[in-house]
């Protein structure tokens, strides 16, 4: 028997890998923000980037395309970002904050235009 491929899972995995990243780092700015070490001008433009992802993870589910496309938007921003404010280590910063964004996104895209090629 022929297994039929199906076209949800890069949309799910597109959607779990976004949701818990941006959740995560929303969740570790917000400590960096109102705890003892406060956030800086990145600091704070590193939280509005990581709640825009999380926005766009739930509107991933009305919209798929524009979320997909949203996310890597926002994971060059990530790149734009730690270009401007780190030190050192651009490549390895933007790994670790921006390359999951860009994956889930094109994960979201794929997933769509599977989807629509049906």
């Amino acid at each position: 028997m022929e297994r039929m491929f199906t076209t949800n899972w890069p949309r799910t995995a597109g959607r779990l890998i976004g949701f818990v990243v941006s959740v995560l780092s929303v969740i570790l700015m917000a400590f960096g923000l109102f705890g003892d070490i406060g956030l800086d001008t990145g600091g704070f433009l590193m939280l509005s980037l990581a709640a825009m992802a999380l926005a766009s993870c739930i509107v991933s589910y009305w919209r798929l395309r524009l979320a997909g496309i949203l996310l890597v938007l926002i994971s060059i921003a990530f790149g734009v970002q730690i270009n401007v404010y780190a030190i050192d280590n651009h490549f390895f910063a933007w790994v670790i904050m921006g390359f999951p964004y860009l994956v889930a996104g094109a994960l979201m895209i794929l997933g769509w235009w599977l989807e629509r090629k049906g």
